[in-house]
């Protein structure tokens, strides 16, 4: 009478036993499953995670002011606005137009003035009123800029390619015209607030002209580069930031 309890004791400890590990043995495949599933998540997911999209499915207007660099005989100054709709946050289709005001006369034309007053007045000299381009943009890189530890400024890179074409005007026949090219740069943008970014920007628009025409002899085109520096402001349509997954 005396071996009842502990036997019964012992049954139920080995039954107890059983239950557990029959609970560990059915939780088992959920948490290799649910750890298999979170690592495919993450092999699989983009390699950034909730990201700021600045420039996805957005409006850019880009009013700038800029001077064209290469030039023999003048550096023409110019204002421009470009214009683009970021189809992604990385990609973007734009039109960008220049027109030049005014050109500063290089050392080489004001000295040939004092040397030559003849020369000087026989040169008639091709001004490149306006610059433009069709575009396509890509932004492969990203960041963030901290500064002196109290603030946080996103920036991007971005390179784009196009089809361009200048408007020259001149005294002589062969530098006035349209002349048609294509567009190579990059450029930086740094967002000082949601739908506000610093832009620095250089383009290479490449296209065959004449700088210059003397007297009635015929001027020599060819294919040049003609490097344009622009600084300026991007604005973005609408104010809103998404966040990505």
């Amino acid at each position: 009478m005396k071996m009842k309890p502990t036997l019964t004791v012992t049954c139920l400890r080995v039954a107890l036993a059983a239950v557990v590990a029959l609970g560990a043995l059915s939780l088992a495949p959920s948490f290799a499953t649910e750890a298999s599933a979170q690592s495919r998540s993450f092999s699989e997911g983009p390699p950034i995670r909730r990201q700021l999209l600045y420039r996805s499915s957005k409006l850019e207007l880009l009013p700038s002011v800029g001077a064209m660099f290469g030039n023999s005989y003048q550096t023409p100054l110019y204002v421009g606005l470009t214009t683009r709709y970021h189809l992604t946050n990385s990609v973007a289709i734009g039109v960008d137009l220049n027109g030049s005001p005014y050109a500063v006369n290089r050392r080489y034309l004001r000295d040939l003035e004092d040397r030559d007053p003849q020369t000087f007045s026989d040169l008639a000299i091709a001004q490149t009123r306006g610059l433009g381009s069709f575009h396509i943009a890509y932004s492969p890189i990203i960041g963030k800029v901290n500064w002196f530890g109290n603030s946080v400024a996103h920036i991007d890179v971005h390179f784009f390619v196009g089809a361009a074409g200048a408007l020259q005007t001149g005294d002589g026949d062969a530098i006035n015209g349209f002349r048609f090219g294509g567009v190579v740069g990059m450029g930086i943008r740094m967002f000082v607030s949601d739908n506000v970014a610093l832009n620095i920007r250089l383009s290479d628009y490449i296209y065959q002209d004449a700088e210059a025409q003397l007297g009635v002899r015929s001027a020599e085109e060819r294919w040049r580069q003609h490097f344009l520096l622009n600084a300026g402001v991007s604005i973005f349509f609408p104010r809103a930031v998404y966040v990505s997954r």
